[in-house]
């Protein structure tokens, strides 16, 4: 059973992949609202409360760890994305590992879908990423963004 359910959870997890990196490749009409949507569902699901704070986190990330995320998204599997770049399992895993950690995930696609959707923010703003301070211009200009209201407890 346990075998069953975690290929489902695989499944789920390149659904959710599949569907929020369709939302934000998308252009046109209705495409700001389903980016934000997107991104709202997302930033709810790693427990991240704006914009500011996705920035923040991915801005930790190093080169290499931000490669390895953005990469694995692209294949089936963490010994495939090894095997491609000729290098062992393990350190692939680790890379990945710091990755999640640092954006606080608790899967590499969800951690992977968190950096797309970071680097997406900044090239639509034009605000790069950098160390320090806040990102006011990003933060303004996504504002369709809202803060998680809060239920009250």
């Amino acid at each position: 059973m346990a075998v069953a359910e975690r290929r489902d959870n695989q499944v789920q997890e390149q659904a959710l992949a599949a569907n929020v990196l369709g939302v934000l490749r998308s252009e046109g009409w209705g495409a700001e609202s389903a980016r934000a949507a997107a991104g709202r569902a997302l930033l709810d699901r790693a427990k991240i409360a704006d914009v500011d704070e996705l920035l923040a986190r991915v801005d930790r990330l190093t080169w290499t760890e931000r490669k390895e995320l953005r990469d694995c998204l692209g294949v089936d599997s963490v010994a495939e994305l090894a095997n491609r770049r000729r290098r062992k399992v393990r350190t692939l895993e680790k890379h990945l590992e710091n990755g999640r950690r640092k954006l606080g995930s608790r899967t590499t696609v969800e951690a992977g879908l968190l950096l797309v959707l970071a680097e997406d923010l900044q090239r639509r703003s034009g605000v790069g990423s950098g160390g320090g301070g806040g990102h006011p211009h990003l933060t303004h200009r996504l504002s369709v963004f809202p803060a998680r209201p809060s239920n009250g407890g």
